[in-house]
């Protein structure tokens, strides 16, 4: 149940920047915004994990086709035979026709008593501000170590809370 319930959540909140279909006779146009955003997310496949972060990012249309990017300061946080906290620094670019989303992580994870260091590219899609994406975690140092997966499907979301430019042309 609470998979499902984090699931819901992060449904919703994904969702809540979305348009319906504009109208054709429109003229297309660029709009651009950049700004500061609280950046949240769920990361799991076998070991689930919270990520919270902040995030500068870049949203907008080109014509009628979305794009973003955002570059980010985390960390993830979860808990298996004791906490594991990842700090994380990354970004990504999404967007176009297909909302095709690329992403890389650095990642420090720790539980104290050892660590390991892991890079993490992505793929999968993103719009505005959300991304669904798969990553694999290559390690650097330390692929033993417990409680940190090699697979990883990552839902985020990022939240403006302070806009630094708005461009219309």
């Amino acid at each position: 149940m609470g998979r499902l319930a984090v699931f819901m959540i992060l449904l919703i909140l994904g969702t809540s920047g979305t348009l319906a279909q504009q109208d054709s006779t429109r003229q297309f146009s660029e709009m651009k915004i950049t700004g500061l955003s609280v950046l949240i997310a769920y990361n799991g496949f076998g070991n689930q994990t919270m990520e919270l972060g902040i995030a500068r990012n870049t949203f907008g249309m080109i014509g009628h086709h979305p794009y973003a990017d955002a570059q980010f300061i985390s960390c993830e946080l979860t808990r298996n035979n004791g906490w594991i906290i990842g700090p994380k620094i990354g970004a990504w670019v999404g967007g176009g026709a297909a909302g095709m989303a690329l992403g890389i992580n650095g990642i420090y994870y720790t539980n104290f008593n050892e660590y390991s260091v892991r890079v993490r590219p992505e793929l999968g899609v993103g719009f505005g501000k959300w991304k669904a994406v798969y990553g694999y975690n290559i390690p650097l140092n330390n692929s033993d170590m417990v409680g940190v997966n090699k697979h990883n499907f990552t839902f985020a979301r990022l939240i403006l809370f302070n806009v630094l430019i708005e461009e219309f042309k």
